[in-house]
């Protein structure tokens, strides 16, 4: 160790710190390992571990109670930054060499930088390789057409087993999964005076697969919890579905199961494969007390690549730092990390949009309305909740 890093060390010796990240991965083992970093680094860390429900409101709502590093996911971070909760990061320049710039740029805003990004949440297609195998299949649905094959013939040898499970948005998550179908066709979704427009062919198209594959009995109605459809897949009752890296990792945790098999999200005809992605980031909490240095050697720990790898393989989330080989050998978790490079992520819109357009969406795939009428209205619906939040941000 050298002296610099020794003194800052003596300095956060028994001074506690404050750590504000919630849960993700299988329950306990984040904490675990997180608990292991700091005391082997002679640290006191305070860690928080809000539940997702609770996280926007401890955070942006949060003025007294001191906090030092927090966990943001970029899509939070235009608002983190507007309303002061973050302070810039010093040495911006040295942390340019460990991330590609497009990744690096998640965590920045006016050239500064507020967020070292750490991980990638991405969703692949999972699927049950011994039912896939008995249909007479041995590779996974690349295309659309491929994908409404594949569960004809799934359907058509196992007509107890559920080919497809698609949640609600009972537990958050319909938007990482049924928005993945949307937007496939991977056009643009603004105007040149900067209106959204999703009211296109190619999410009307994606609206038009889902409810037919429904209508076919191929895929669930989005009537259940993505947990539930999680416990499904995993006990063999359903074949096919779409979903994060802890999946495969409690999978593994089965004595036994079947062989479970990841592939990229499967893409209209002339599309490409995408999913939903975002970027996890730390950054420094603008009441915290700890000094630059302090902050420089605690962010240094938390993305060092020793770290990353422990997380990656306890964890499953992607690490996004440049050069890392953390899934060597591993196939199925190779997919999860090669879908994180080729996705293109979701527009940039305030994250409360999909609080604004998911019940509408829903209730067309059970069956109400028309796709344009629906994407008509939701199109509308966004630039009037934009727009209020550009009068929000201003006087903020």
């Amino acid at each position: 160790m050298n002296k610099n890093k020794a003194e800052v060390l003596e300095k956060l010796h028994n001074k506690q710190i404050r750590m504000h990240k919630p849960s993700q991965g299988l329950p306990g083992r984040e904490k675990d390992l997180l608990s292991l970093l700091f005391e082997g680094n002679g640290l006191s860390v305070d860690y928080q571990q809000p539940s997702w429900q609770n996280w926007y409101r401890e955070f942006f709502e949060n003025t007294a109670e001191r906090l030092d590093i927090v966990y943001i996911p970029d899509g939070w971070l235009p608002a983190a930054i507007r309303l002061g909760k973050l302070r810039p990061i010093p040495e911006q320049k040295e942390w340019t060499a460990c991330y590609t710039r497009s990744i690096l740029e998640k965590g920045m805003r006016d050239s500064r930088l507020f967020g070292i990004p750490v991980y990638g949440a991405v969703w692949c297609l999972l699927y049950n390789a011994d039912l896939m195998e008995g249909a007479g299949m041995n590779q996974a649905p690349r295309t659309w057409r491929e994908l409404r094959k594949c569960l004809q013939l799934l359907q058509a040898k196992y007509p107890d087993i559920i080919p497809y499970g698609l949640s609600n948005d009972s537990d958050g998550h319909f938007i990482d999964h049924g928005w993945i179908y949307l937007f496939a066709g991977g056009r643009s979704r603004w105007d040149k005076n900067g209106r959204c427009m999703i009211n296109n062919q190619h999410t009307e198209a994606g609206l038009r697969f889902l409810r037919s594959m429904m209508d076919q009995q191929l895929m669930t109605r989005p009537e259940l919890s993505s947990e539930h459809i999680k416990r499904l897949f995993l006990d063999g009752k359903i074949a096919m579905t779409i979903g994060p890296a802890d999946i495969v990792l409690e999978h593994r945790m089965q004595e036994q199961g079947f062989r479970l098999g990841s592939s990229l999200v499967p893409f209209p005809e002339g599309g490409r494969s995408q999913s939903l992605a975002s970027v996890g980031l730390y950054g420094v909490s603008s009441n915290s007390h700890a000094s630059e240095a302090a902050v420089k050697e605690l962010l240094g720990l938390l993305a060092s690549p020793k770290m990353l790898q422990r997380h990656a393989t306890a964890v499953g989330m992607i690490p996004v730092h440049k050069g890392g080989s953390y899934y060597r050998g591993d196939e199925c978790m190779s997919v999860y990390a090669k879908q994180m490079e080729k996705t293109s992520h979701l527009p940039h819109w305030p994250i409360p949009y999909a609080n604004w357009v998911n019940d509408h969406i829903l209730s067309f795939l059970m069956g109400e309305g028309e796709p344009l009428t629906v994407l008509n209205h939701l199109s509308e619906r966004i630039n009037e909740g934009l727009l209020e939040i550009g009068k929000t941000s201003k006087r903020v």
